[in-house]
């Protein structure tokens, strides 16, 4: 289907001539994606993508597509891109021109931003404050407006920095409809402190917990909290590229503890955890750490053949990365001789790395820039078992993931990328996020067995009780399978999409949920 010649003019009406296309090499752009399930490219070609400038513009284009029936998919930025329509007749609406830090509220602490301000360009105005932002695991070029209101995703410093959607204060939101909603202290005036108000929150509606990736509209700013830094305010950049580190700051220190079993290592998190003595604690599994220390494929391969990765996977299996830091050198001191006591009650050993090695993975931990790197044999990864619970069912899980993982790896299917990919984060000091990646090409037969171990490790999350599955729950062709066991989140989301914010589906609901039950048996 062609736009109409009405539509197109009335979109230029909006946004301008400039701002919006149906170029055929610029649509390819929006038809080409990481990670979907098509692999790269997508079904569908969207009709033509505009770029609004602001929150006016946004509303005019949803009137728009009310108007000649059409619909909308709205993205930003991440570490990847589903910013592809996934039902026919739609526009994409590209947000990059709304890229402003609107203000940072030093005193209060948060900011106001649009979609586009990324992680790495708030944390450098903020940290100029004596303040830091939470950063997801999709890194510094993620937008802290998509995860705090439309995608799930955490980061290494959620222990003390929370989730992104729990950093969420006020709201500004284009509904399907075109109504524009200010949730929140915006709604009446106030500033953005607060994205509540008298009477029950709206939050469950606004994202739940994986977020609607656009299902539900498009949110052009918000209030997002920040958080104290005691770092500089300008991190000084150590090293030469690719192997770019950070230097440690004064009251600021970075070890890799390990210990002998999971069991050891769960023990120090709870005594870590109820100790209140670090900034960051993350697990990385230790294939990741080697691509992380070697600056090239080439060099990863040749340690490895000649047993001298910097680290050993079978004796830093268990090993958390910390952070401690402090407001002051008392209490940085305390803090710092606190958490190695607890290393040392629970039998864990510190690894001594060089000092180029600590600035790097120091720097991996501050700006979350791990993914990128670790990732770059294949060039593309998938997840798998992302679970939010106790911190006690640690090893069981991953003991399971890794027994399950291997049974997809081999010729024809998945590569052997260490056959074990969880990466684990302690939240808030009270409870566990840990999900098992892993590379993948594109190839048809590790495509298919990618899709089969996904489906299972969901299907063994909730038949061994591993936790609350919040992975691939965001997709709307998953989201009626894993529903059921998760308190049927899917009947609340077609409740929330269909008869009280989008009654006409305007907004694309492929990434979210479907207007009818799509079913997808899990693998036995």
């Amino acid at each position: 289907m062609a736009l109409s010649r009405d539509a197109y003019k009335a979109l230029q009406a909006v946004v301008g001539s400039k701002y919006v296309s149906e170029d055929p090499g610029t649509l390819a752009g929006y038809h080409y994606s990481w990670g979907g399930p098509n692999g790269r490219w997508q079904p569908f070609v969207p009709l033509a993508v505009v770029l609004p400038e602001d929150t006016s513009q946004v509303q005019g284009v949803v009137r728009v597509c009310n108007r000649y029936k059409l619909r909308f998919k709205a993205h930003s930025t991440g570490f990847c891109s589903l910013a592809f329509p996934g039902v026919e007749d739609t526009i994409m609406v590209d947000l990059r021109r709304m890229n402003r830090i609107v203000e940072i509220d030093e005193k209060n602490m948060f900011a106001v931003i649009e979609p586009y301000a990324i992680a790495a360009q708030i944390q450098a105005e903020a940290m100029k404050r004596g303040l830091d932002c939470h950063i997801v695991s999709a890194g510094p070029t993620h937008s802290p407006l998509a995860s705090a209101t439309s995608v799930w995703g955490i980061g290494s410093k959620g222990l003390s920095q929370s989730w992104n959607e729990r950093n969420l204060f006020g709201v500004e939101w284009v509904l399907p409809t075109g109504e524009v909603a200010r949730l929140g202290s915006p709604g009446v005036g106030a500033g953005w402190f607060s994205g509540d108000g008298p009477g029950p929150g709206l939050r469950g509606i606004v994202r739940g917990t994986n977020g609607a990736y656009g299902g539900n509209g498009i949110f052009t700013r918000i209030g997002l909290k920040l958080y104290p830094w005691v770092g500089d305010e300008r991190m000084e950049c150590t090293g030469s590229q690719p192997q770019i580190g950070l230097k440690i700051p004064e009251r600021m220190h970075f070890s890799l503890p390990y210990w002998k079993n999971w069991e050891d290592m769960t023990a120090a998190a709870y005594k870590i955890v109820d100790n209140n003595v670090a900034f960051s604690v993350l697990r990385v599994p230790p294939d990741c750490m080697n691509w992380m220390l070697t600056s090239t494929n080439d060099e990863y391969q040749e340690a490895f053949h000649k047993g001298s990765v910097p680290i050993d996977r079978e004796e830093h299996l268990h090993a958390w990365q910390a952070i401690i830091a402090g407001h002051s050198e008392r209490e940085f001191e305390y803090r710092k001789k606190v958490f190695e006591q607890i290393v040392k009650d629970t039998g864990g050993k510190f690894l001594q790395l060089t000092v180029e090695q600590n600035e790097i993975l120091f720097a991996a931990n501050v700006r979350i820039s791990y993914i990128p790197r670790v990732f770059r044999p294949t060039g593309d990864f998938s997840t798998s078992f992302g679970m939010e619970e106790s911190i006690n069912l640690m090893g069981k899980l991953h003991r399971t993931g890794e027994n399950l993982l291997g049974k997809y790896i081999g010729p024809g299917k998945l590569p052997d990328h260490g056959r074990e990919g969880f990466w684990a984060w302690l939240n808030e000091g009270r409870s566990l996020h840990s999900e098992n990646a892993f590379a993948v090409t594109e190839e048809p037969g590790v495509q298919a067995a990618n899709m089969a171990y996904v489906m299972e490790s969901c299907r063994v999350t909730n038949s061994e009780a591993l936790g609350v599955q919040i992975l691939p729950g965001y997709m709307g062709i998953f989201a009626d399978s894993l529903g059921p066991a998760n308190f049927n989140a899917n009947e609340w989301m077609r409740k929330v999409k269909y008869e009280v914010v989008d009654p006409d589906n305007v907004a694309d609901h492929f990434t979210y949920i479907f207007p009818e039950p799509v079913v997808l048996m899990p693998t036995e």
